[in-house]
């Protein structure tokens, strides 16, 4: 079987301290976008061990992968004695935010649940919270108001038409450093969630939606990534208000209902030597 395992985005991040255990308290607003993995799960005869495999050479597929966490987990806890090969097709962009790992760890999950009766999303987001902190959100699959560790989701309905511009540095972040630095310098300013929460209800246009994005780790993303700003005001200079980094770093977006101005502007950075994807906002079928 083949599934998909779409990116995700973070409208607003805000920061709300620190547990013991180095996890961080989280207040953001997520969206998936079709940005999207493939992964071929392939069962294989018992007698052979799961193994995964994937056409991005630089990405590790040993026991840190958080597929192959997310494998060991729904065999353990569901007693599971069935065998897989997992082929990983990337598309999603690595250590920039955007989720990738996660989204293939919840992809894999949701894949194997449909083999195991009663188990609802819920059950799954749950379980998976013990993976990382996105992977609730990319089980899914819907945009959400995140709080907690990432483990408390509110769904919010909405209808964005959004198109979505991704520009992604040459440098990559590591979701642990970014944090780490966090803890010294903090955040410049807090989002207003609930304006865009409630906004995102309202099928806002960009003006609406920009004042309202603000991720309280670009301050310490930019200082571990200058470009970071670059393309955050050239984005802007190309007329592009509805823009920020998502995660941590180190990609950065704009939002357009204009697919040809994100376009003009995928040309430039392109130019520049920026990776660039244009996509736009995933809605589950009902």
């Amino acid at each position: 079987m083949i599934r998909k395992a779409y990116a995700k985005l973070n409208l607003a991040i805000d920061v709300l301290g620190r547990r013991e255990d180095g996890y961080h308290y989280v207040d953001m607003v997520s969206i998936p976008l079709d940005l999207h993995d493939f992964l071929e799960i392939s069962e294989l005869n018992s007698r052979y061990e799961t193994f995964i495999t994937a056409d991005d050479v630089s990405l590790v597929c040993d026991e840190s992968n958080l597929v192959h966490k997310a494998f060991v987990l729904m065999k353990n806890h569901y007693n599971l004695n069935k065998s897989y090969r997992i082929q990983i097709y990337k598309m999603i962009p690595t250590q920039a935010g955007l989720a990738g790992g996660s989204s293939d760890a919840a992809c894999l999950m949701r894949a194997i649940s449909k083999s195991i009766k009663n188990v609802t999303l819920s059950d799954l987001a749950e379980l998976g919270k013990d993976i990382g902190a996105d992977v609730p959100f990319c089980i899914h699959e819907s945009s959400a108001r995140v709080q907690g560790v990432g483990e408390k989701l509110d769904l919010i309905e909405n209808n964005l038409k959004f198109y979505v511009l991704i520009v992604k540095p040459t440098m990559g972040l590591a979701t642990s450093e970014v944090y780490k630095l966090y803890d010294e310098i903090g955040q410049d300013k807090k989002p207003d969630i609930p304006a865009l929460v409630d906004i995102l209800n309202k099928n806002p246009k960009e003006k609406d939606i920009a004042p309202l994005l603000y991720n309280g780790l670009r301050k310490t993303a930019t200082t571990l990534c200058p470009d970071i700003q670059n393309i955050l005001d050239k984005m802007k200079e190309l007329g592009l208000v509805a823009c920020e980094m998502s995660g941590s770093g180190s990609a950065c977006f704009a939002l357009s209902s204009d697919s040809k101005k994100l376009e003009a502007a995928a040309k430039v950075f392109n130019k520049l030597g920026y990776k660039t994807f244009i996509t736009h906002i995933h809605h589950k079928e009902n």
